[in-house]
């Protein structure tokens, strides 16, 4: 659904510096075993599975749901962002337990 709205908005200024990508909560691959073609796209994606950069926006939706992944998930949030990394994580109290928030 993401990469369809991508799609749909390639008209739009800077569409070319957003990138959308899978990542697993917690794993990080050693940089030295990750592929890199010299494109941009797989530049980032190798910094992303080894945890070596940091992004200006962060978006999740429904990520909170499950308690045994909370530390996986604020260990991921925290290697990918800096003090002004702006993340937005859309949650419900009806999924997410009140721990979470603290």
């Amino acid at each position: 659904l993401m990469k369809q709205t991508m799609n749909s908005n390639h008209h739009l200024p800077n569409h070319d510096r957003v990138t959308l990508m899978e990542h697993k909560w917690g794993h990080f691959v050693p940089t030295a075993t990750t592929e890199s073609n010299n494109n941009d796209s797989s530049i980032i994606k190798a910094q992303v599975q080894s945890g070596t950069v940091c992004f200006d926006l962060i978006i999740g939706s429904d990520v909170a749901y499950h308690p045994d992944l909370y530390d996986v998930l604020i260990q991921s949030l925290c290697r990918f962002s800096t003090s002004k990394t702006i993340i937005l994580l859309g949650v419900t109290m009806v999924d997410t337990r009140p721990m979470f928030f603290h």
